[in-house]
């Protein structure tokens, strides 16, 4: 066995572009503090590698609707002050684990948790409100009509998304759902949780961004 894991291909998550999205997020001033530090993100590592000093953008950041009644959003742009693990202290984030960062942000932004869900990158992502779900599997017993009621929950990474029903194909096994809140695209398709919208297990689906 040892052989054989031994000649296996390591999964090489460090190179390529930094994604980490945000699970935590805080406001590390005491009242009263005379000095002021930037909010703190906890995040966790898919891909890349962040460094001490990058430059970074929080996506989707701020989100608004325009006359038409399209999201519009704007990326927060911040700096990586420090990283942290527990009291350790790290030169760089990479994937493996959670780990702390402070940033320049306002630290108003990233108080009771307000960015979680969001994704640090080091450019702006693609950000969609509408999406295509396929290849659902329902692992609980769910009454299309009186459980979901035209609404459910779609779990991409660490964001859980308020989303509306367009269309349900049965013999296709398809949604099409509208976002109600704006999304940062990481994967162009990937496999995402469903659920109710009080917050109770539907199954699985693979999403494809329209």
């Amino acid at each position: 066995v040892y052989k054989w894991l031994a000649q296996l291909n390591p999964i090489i998550r460090h190179a390529g572009s930094p994604i980490f999205p945000i699970i935590r997020s805080f406001d590390p001033n005491k009242n009263g503090s005379r000095k002021i530090t930037g909010g703190i993100l906890g995040i966790m590592g898919i891909r890349g590698r962040l460094n001490i000093g990058d430059s970074v953008y929080i996506n989707p950041g701020f989100s608004s609707k325009n006359d038409n009644g399209e999201w519009v959003s704007s990326p927060i742009q911040t700096t990586i002050q420090s990283v942290r693990s527990e009291e350790t202290v790290l030169s760089h984030a990479k994937p493996g684990g959670c780990v702390a960062v402070g940033t320049t942000i306002d630290p108003q932004l990233a108080t009771l948790n307000r960015l979680v869900g969001m994704v640090v990158s080091d450019c702006p992502l693609p950000v969609v409100s509408e999406c295509t779900v396929t290849n659902i599997d329902i692992v609980a017993d769910i009454n299309a009509k009186k459980d979901l009621n035209g609404q459910i929950r779609v779990q991409f990474l660490t964001s859980l998304v308020p989303s509306e029903i367009v269309k349900i194909s049965r013999k296709k096994q398809l949604l099409k759902i509208k976002l109600l809140e704006p999304t940062a695209v990481v994967y162009r398709t990937q496999r995402v949780t469903l659920f109710t919208i009080d917050y109770r297990l539907i199954g699985h689906g693979t999403v494809t961004f329209d």
